[in-house]
């Protein structure tokens, strides 16, 4: 499996590594790493802040992720001169000398003149051309502001932007190098297959296998988290072709993977409101299970006609085509019966499985008592005694958290905050999943919620400082996470309403939104949700510079929200009907701001 790795680094690797020392250049990498990923440059960086993974082998991933990068900044900043007398285990050096071993490769030094100039620095001394070769004097690494200058940025841009091509030619004819070598393997394994013993047949299944799960997982996961829908729909064709040609040689496997391919498929289908193609690939696995159903267990066969069929309600949903959707919600119903006559627990997954969709359902519908109806329902079926799993402990307090969160009327409120303090009671009370940072984020989220609609700011903004705090650490850790991000923003847009309403300062919280939003738009790029989530972000905070006549910021402020509204309508085909509880707000503040 080497070779898939290898050709995966080329594929999907990072323009710059930046290389500095913790104690006197945090803030300029911080700063460096920020201005070169803006959507202005787009640059993929490697600042191990942000990509070191806690309880991974740091010295693996430092390996893996210099050999992925094209071009290495070494921030030389005073600190960062090692003396002759220490020579072992400096880690700016070991990462200047592993990427050295690449002679296509170009190492960049940024430092101030006193930097560039101290005396016997073995550091500077390991950078190979150094000072002829390109170098950038930039003294804000010095200064108490650690701010990187322009002049640094666009040297760096310039510098890059003759290779960028070739490197994503590179990469292109990588990517290609695997097609090729999966359309080899074909060939490989079907003439083994035929020509050799049991033995070597089973060998060539086992790494058809294995090739199918490294380019299922790996390169599916490396795709999904830089939002790269059109690669993944090329991947996921290359990999259902694959595993035509080698049908026989993987046997039952071939229908469970086509199976996995297609839902895949469907999923950013889905992602990218391409219904009708979502559509197209869950009738095609519905074939499949159809024709292959001695391949399945029958309790897996269930769950998977489940997934489908709360998949295809979403898309004919979306569509607008409520009759259909009605017909497989209630199909769906009727399976959801069928199963738990004989698997209890089954018919528990199976439910939840379904609930996004069927609620999604009921919303275009505008039935708000019937979801209310289907989560109390779910609640329900958690409070029998053998319902005891994390797995199971985990979806009930995800269902008591959505439930609190659907209970909004006077007459609500006291079962609103009952069912959000108790999933916190549940959580809290097992300690596996208070390990889960996220679990424990939409808990403590929900919780706020429920205490800001019962009056209980001061409770809620205790509440919703845990859950920004959690956002925060998850996102220092891994930036690609979406929903950790919309649920920061959420729980930041609440706890503002709380400190508001207790007449607390609320400037540092406003501040982090529109970073927290440009994250999201990044993480999401093909999504019309976080340029929702930013209009609404935008026109909270223009109605806040009004309260406090601030008309002139309000007015260009709003102006930006207006510019992501008619995005919303152009880009993503939204219906005034989606928008217009953003439109009234918007007329009013045009009003407010004239």
């Amino acid at each position: 499996m080497r070779i898939f790795k290898k050709i995966s680094d080329q594929i999907f690797g990072y323009d710059f590594f930046i290389c500095y020392r913790q104690a006197d250049a945090r803030s300029f990498a911080e700063a460096l790493y920020q201005e070169l990923t803006t959507s202005k440059y787009n640059f993929d960086v490697f600042w191990d802040v942000k990509h070191f993974a806690a309880g991974k082998n740091i010295q693996m991933m430092q390996k893996r992720a210099l050999k992925r990068s094209t071009r290495l900044i070494v921030l030389t900043s005073e600190q960062a001169a090692v003396p002759k007398t220490v020579m072992d285990k400096d880690h700016m050096l070991e990462e200047i000398r592993l990427f050295k071993k690449s002679k296509s490769r170009v190492i960049i030094p940024i430092g101030s003149e006193k930097s560039f100039n101290l005396p016997n620095s073995v550091l500077l001394s390991e950078i190979p051309d150094y000072p002829s070769n390109l170098c950038i004097i930039d003294d804000g690494l010095a200064s108490s502001s650690q701010r990187v200058s322009p002049c640094t940025i666009e040297k760096l841009v310039n510098d890059f932007t003759e290779s960028r091509q070739q490197v994503k030619q590179i990469r292109l004819l990588s990517l290609a190098v695997v097609i090729l070598a999966i359309a080899s393997f074909v060939a490989v394994a079907t003439s083994i297959s035929a020509n050799k013993n049991l033995r070597e047949s089973e060998r060539s299944r086992k790494n058809i296998e294995d090739v199918t799960y490294f380019l299922h997982t790996t390169v599916r996961e490396t795709l999904e988290r830089q939002g790269r829908s059109d690669t993944l729909k090329f991947l996921n064709q290359s990999l259902l072709n694959y595993l035509k040609g080698n049908k026989e040689t993987l046997e039952e496997q071939y229908s469970r993977f086509q199976i996995e391919i297609l839902v895949a498929d469907a999923k950013i289908y889905l992602e990218t409101n391409l219904y009708e193609e979502a559509i197209e690939a869950l009738a095609e696995a519905e074939r499949v299970i159809k024709v292959s159903p001695e391949y399945f267990e029958e309790e897996h066969m269930h769950l998977l006609k489940v997934l489908i069929l709360g998949k295809k309600i979403r898309a004919y949903t979306e569509l607008g085509d409520l009759e259909k959707a009605n017909t497989l919600y209630l199909s769906a119903d009727e399976l959801l019966r069928d199963i738990e006559k004989n698997h209890q627990s089954a018919a528990v997954n199976a439910g939840d499985l379904l609930l996004n969709s069927q609620i999604q359902y009921l919303e275009r519908l505008d039935d708000y008592n019937g979801i209310k109806r289907l989560l109390l329902n779910r609640v329900s079926i958690y409070d029998k005694d053998d319902l005891v799993s994390n797995d199971f402990m985990y979806n009930h307090i995800l269902n008591l958290t959505a439930l609190s969160d659907r209970l909004k009327s006077e007459a609500e409120l006291v079962d609103c905050l009952k069912y959000a303090r108790e999933a916190r009671s549940i959580l809290e009370g097992n300690q596996e999943l208070m390990s889960d940072q996220s679990l424990r984020q939409r808990v403590y989220l929900a919780l706020g919620k429920a205490l800001v609609k019962n009056g209980l700011n001061r409770e809620a903004s205790a509440e919703l400082s845990k859950a920004v705090k959690l956002g925060k650490d998850i996102l220092s850790r891994d930036l690609s996470i979406a929903l950790v991000t919309e649920l920061t923003i959420e729980a930041t847009q609440l706890q503002i309403f709380a400190n508001d309403a207790m007449l607390r300062p609320t400037e540092k919280f406003r501040q982090t939104l529109p970073s927290l939003c440009e994250v999201f738009v990044k993480q999401r790029p093909a999504s019309s949700r976080p340029i929702e989530v930013r209009a609404d972000c935008l026109i909270t905070e223009a109605e806040f510079l009004v309260e406090n006549r601030d008309f002139a910021g309000a007015k260009k402020t709003l102006n930006a929200a207006k510019e992501d509204v008619k995005i919303l309508r152009i880009a993503y085909n939204f219906k005034d009907s989606d928008l217009d509880d953003l439109d009234v707000r918007i007329k009013e503040l045009e009003i407010a701001t004239k």
